[in-house]
């Protein structure tokens, strides 16, 4: 993987336009050649496609996974150019922020000298506060900040005893101004002032050794609050009766509301529409954009047409007014009780799991990756996504969630991730739906130690015998 920090800087251009024929050769070329080719995510789990943004999950090495990958998307067709390596790049750190910044203080100390890069110790003056809160705008400031100093690499972090030695002596015994919590990360600062004035917010003060422990002002929610997390109530209904199916969810929002919404709508032509959705970020910015996803959900999907049409519409209604930066990764299926089969799609989303003790295979994965919503056009969209049908055996538990079910880390450090996540399935498969579902999310919450960062929603479906 390159590494020269000037390389990174220097080629701040989209690759070249590619033929419309690529064969395999042509494709490992540009994977050991083009940088835009060999960004993964911080973290190192996935790898990003270049041409449509969609994360790919690639724990063990990305080079055989993106290439799998590349053939069989083909995105060059709707995509005659990469985006550039510094976008690649930016997003990259963007995303690593959106999971951990709420739970890593590090990131978050300012003085009047600017920003301490974590990583480097080093103070940024072009990095501050928007007004006293870490809005969008400061947060993609940092992550340019990390591209610029880092590009490809991802060092650990400077110790935190550093870190308050660094911010200790250029404050010389001044507090910093305090820093704002992931909640304001994710909502723009120009949007919905009177609900964002009055969130329940926790107010760390990060400056010295002695000054470790967060000081705690909550703020009663605000009517407008109050009516927002009334609305979500209503939209986020009960599971349906669905014979020969038993369905349970548990939904946490890490917020009074949150961004993660569900839902199942009956079909015309029978069978039902089931979508699980993760809005980027939580709170009332991210409810906002959820509420809209659902509400288009529910005006398109009566009409009738295909999965990946459905998505595409979502997509192009509701683009033009999401907050910049703000995306939607989505799990979308078409259920057939009668048939007892599910045609699905996977937009910016990872796959389902489907469990079952009378399987050979204890645990499958159902989806293939496919581009996020409201990043590209519907048509490009459409194209990205691959539809995937299974057939439910009698015994099976289907089981979707949102990333905050695995992007959540204990005291130490350590993030609780996908094999821990599928760890908990088999452990609790013994148990009824909503027993098993309610058990996983109170494992996270034992792991965390705490409030969890992040929305937390796991749908749980088991599969009856026939006439049972």
């Amino acid at each position: 993987m390159p590494r020269p920090r000037t390389d990174v800087i220097a080629r701040d251009q989209a690759a070249p336009e590619r033929e419309p024929v690529v064969d395999q050769a042509q494709v490992e070329r540009w994977l050991e050649h083009e940088q835009c080719f060999q960004v993964t995510t911080v973290d190192g789990l996935n790898w990003i496609d270049p041409f449509t943004a969609t994360l790919v999950e690639a724990p063990f090495g990305y080079r055989e996974v993106a290439a799998v990958h590349l053939a069989t998307t083909r995105p060059w067709r709707a995509h005659k150019r990469t985006l550039p390596i510094l976008v690649l790049l930016n997003m990259r750190w963007m995303h690593h922020l959106r999971a951990h910044l709420d739970t890593e203080r590090r990131y978050k100390v300012f003085t009047d000298k600017g920003w301490l890069n974590p990583y480097t110790g080093d103070w940024d003056p072009a990095v501050g506060l928007d007004g006293g809160r870490l809005s969008l705008a400061t947060a993609q400031a940092i992550a340019q900040a990390l591209v610029r100093t880092l590009g490809f690499m991802a060092p650990p972090l400077l110790p935190q005893n550093e870190i308050d030695r660094i911010a200790s002596d250029a404050q010389r015994g001044k507090q910093a101004p305090p820093p704002a919590t992931a909640t304001d990360l994710l909502i723009p600062s120009q949007a919905a002032p009177a609900v964002t004035s009055t969130l329940h917010r926790v107010k760390p003060v990060v400056t010295t050794e002695t000054q470790r422990k967060p000081v705690t002002e909550v703020e009663p929610p605000s009517h407008e609050m109050v009516r927002a997390r009334s609305v979500m109530d209503k939209l986020l209904r009960p599971p349906p009766t669905m014979p020969g199916f038993d369905i349970a969810i548990e939904f946490h929002p890490a917020e009074s509301i949150g961004g993660d919404f569900y839902d199942f709508i009956a079909l015309p032509q029978g069978g039902w529409f089931f979508v699980l959705g993760d809005v980027s970020g939580h709170g009332s910015g991210a409810a906002l954009v959820a509420t809209s996803a659902l509400k288009t959900l529910r005006y398109i999907v009566p009409t009738g047409i295909d999965l990946r049409t459905t998505m595409a519409r979502l997509n192009d209604d509701i683009r033009p007014d999401m907050p910049s930066g703000f995306f939607i990764s989505a799990f979308a299926a078409i259920i057939d009780p009668g048939m007892r089969t599910m045609t699905c799609v996977c937009a910016g989303h990872h796959p389902a799991v489907v469990a079952s003790l009378r399987r050979p295979a204890t645990l499958q994965k159902v989806g293939l990756p496919g581009p996020a919503l409201g990043l590209i056009g519907g048509s490009a969209l459409a194209n990205g996504l691959r539809e995937t049908r299974f057939a439910f055996e009698p015994g099976d538990v289907f089981l979707q969630f949102t990333d905050g079910m695995f992007e959540v880390n204990n005291a130490q450090g350590i993030e609780f991730g996908n094999l821990r996540t599928l760890g908990s399935c088999v452990a609790n498969l013994e148990y009824p739906c909503a027993q098993m579902a309610r058990r996983m999310v109170l494992e996270i919450k034992k792991f965390a130690g705490g409030p969890l960062p992040d929305d937390a929603t796991v749908v749980a479906m088991a599969v009856g015998d026939p006439g049972g």
